[in-house]
C-alpha cells in the first residue's frame, strides 16, 4: 500500500511520465495483477519519451516493459505473444544466453519449431553450459507429446555429443518417467562411462539411480542412494519422499519402523500434499 500511494503522489506531481508507469508495472507484476501490469508496461512502451534520454535510458525502459510483457504472457500460458516479446527484446539484447534460452521454449510452445530451434542453438553459443539446441527440443517434446515425440530430438543429441555425458543423463531420466527403466539404466552407464558436464547434477545422478533401483526392487541400493542425495541436500522431497517406501519393503523391523517415523514427519510437515500423505498411507498399510 504504502508504495502505490507513493506512485499515485508522483503521477500527481509529475503527470505522466513512463518510468512512472514502468514502476507501476512492477509492482502490479510482483502482486500478481497482471492485467495492470499488462496496460502499465504497454502505456510506457507507446508514450513519447522525455528528450534529454539516451539511447541507454530508452534501450533499458524497453527491454523492462518487454520482459514484464513476456512474463505476463508465460504465466497465462500465451506462448504467441511471449515469443514476439522476447523476440523484440533479443533485438535489443544480443548476447544474453538465457534469453535465447527462454525465447527458444516460448516459440515452441507456440507451434514454431524451426524458430526454436535457432533460438537454443544461439543459448548455447553464447553458454554452452546450455543445454545443446536437440537437447532442448527434447525435453519440451517430452512434456507435450510424451517418450515418443521426444526420442528422435534424444537420439539427435546423443549422435551429435557423443562426449557431453549430460546428453545420456537427460535421456535416462525421459526413458525412467516413460517406465522404460532397462533402457533408463543403459543411458545413465553410457553418461557416467562418458563422465564429462555432469559436475551439476551429480545429486541428480543419485536420485536417479535411486528411482531405478526402486523399481528393479533393489532396495538396499536404492536407500544407499537416496541417503546420498539427502546428505548433500538435507531437505531433497524427493528423496525424503521415496525413502520411507524402499525402507518399509525390506525385512528389517529397524528400517521398518524408521520408514513410518520419515513418512509421518514428512505428512506433518506438508500436511496438504497428495504425495506426502500416500506416502504416510502405503508405509501404514505396509507395516
Amino acid at each position: 500500500r504504502p508504495a502505490m500511494q507513493a506512485l499515485e503522489q508522483a503521477a500527481t506531481h509529475s503527470g505522466e511520465h513512463p518510468e512512472i508507469h514502468l514502476a507501476s508495472a512492477e509492482l502490479a507484476l510482483r502482486q500478481n495483477r497482471n492485467l495492470d501490469a499488462a496496460a502499465h508496461f504497454e502505456k510506457a512502451l507507446q508514450m513519447e519519451l522525455p528528450n534529454d534520454w539516451d539511447d541507454v535510458n530508452k534501450r533499458a525502459l524497453a527491454i523492462a516493459c518487454l520482459g514484464g510483457l513476456a512474463t505476463i504472457s508465460e504465466r497465462r500460458n500465451n506462448w504467441p505473444k511471449a515469443s514476439a516479446m522476447l523476440a523484440k527484446w533479443s533485438e535489443l539484447d544480443r548476447e544474453n544466453a538465457k534469453l535465447f534460452d527462454r525465447l527458444g521454449k516460448a516459440q515452441f510452445l507456440a507451434g514454431a519449431a524451426s524458430e526454436a530451434f535457432d533460438a537454443f542453438s544461439r543459448s548455447h553459443q553464447l553458454d554452452p553450459s546450455i543445454n545443446p539446441p536437440e537437447l532442448s527440443i527434447a525435453a519440451l517434446a517430452l512434456q507435450k507429446g510424451g517418450i515418443e515425440a521426444a526420442r528422435p530430438w534424444y537420439e539427435k543429441a546423443i549422435e551429435k555429443y557423443p562426449d557431453d555425458g549430460r546428453v545420456q543423463f537427460e535421456y535416462a531420466g525421459a526413458l525412467l518417467v516413460a517406465g522404460d527403466v532397462e533402457n533408463a539404466e543403459t543411458q545413465l552407464n553410457l553418461a557416467s562411462d562418458v563422465g564429462s558436464n555432469l559436475e551439476k547434477v551429480t545429486t541428480d545422478m543419485a536420485l536417479l539411480w535411486a528411482m531405478i533401483y526402486r523399481q528393479q526392487k533393489q532396495y538396499e541400493q536404492a536407500e544407499a542412494k537416496f541417503t546420498e542425495v539427502l546428505k548433500k541436500s538435507p531437505g531433497h522431497l524427493s528423496a525424503l519422499r521415496q525413502l520411507p517406501l524402499v525402507l518399509v519393503e525390506q525385512k528389517s523391523e529397524a528400517k521398518q519402523q524408521q520408514a513410518v517415523q520419515m513418512a509421518t514427519f514428512l505428512a506433518r510437515r506438508q500436511p496438504e500434499s497428495p504425495l506426502a500423505l500416500a506416502t504416510l498411507g502405503w508405509v501404514q498399510f505396509r507395516t
